[in-house]
């Protein structure tokens, strides 16, 4: 897995959410503890009033070409806001499988099954360079009964 580092201040990597996988740059953020994705309905809501840069396609994750996504029934009514220093963003969360390394190599990859994530409908967070948080922090700052990435990886053992 290459890690983009910008400054010593910002980490990015290419993360695969999915079945098929679907490749996400994710930005990896000691700050908080839940992963959040761009979804394919948060792409008119993805600029701050900025023209929007980002130095390649912009990637979101397609909830409808994965088979193997849970979303809750309730999803609708168990919608979450939360606001970052660069913005807000909306969503709901949802699992499936998120894999790190060579996605045509299993040898050379760590994949998480049915990792849980805010899928984000909504959102004035991500003006480029990235298409995902993946927080890093303790359980403690997690959304209620929501795992965080490394959590996740302990219980796959594969960390």
């Amino acid at each position: 897995m290459d890690l983009d580092n910008t400054w010593n201040y910002s980490y990015v990597a290419v993360v695969y959410l999915g079945t098929p996988p679907q490749p996400i740059k994710a930005l990896f953020d000691t700050g908080s503890a839940n992963a959040w994705i761009v979804g394919k309905e948060s792409i008119e809501t993805r600029t701050t009033g900025k023209s929007w840069t980002h130095d390649d396609q912009f990637n979101y994750f397609d909830i409808e070409k994965t088979t193997s996504v849970e979303v809750p029934p309730d999803y609708t009514r168990n919608s979450v806001v939360i606001t970052f220093g660069s913005g807000k963003l909306q969503g709901y969360f949802v699992k499936d499988h998120c894999m790190l390394g060579d996605v045509e190599d299993p040898e050379n990859q760590l994949k998480i099954n049915m990792f849980q994530f805010g899928y984000v409908t909504k959102q004035t967070v991500f003006t480029g360079g990235f298409d995902a948080i993946i927080g890093l922090a303790y359980p403690a700052m997690a959304e209620p009964g929501v795992e965080p990435f490394f959590d996740a990886m302990m219980r796959e053992k594969i960390l």
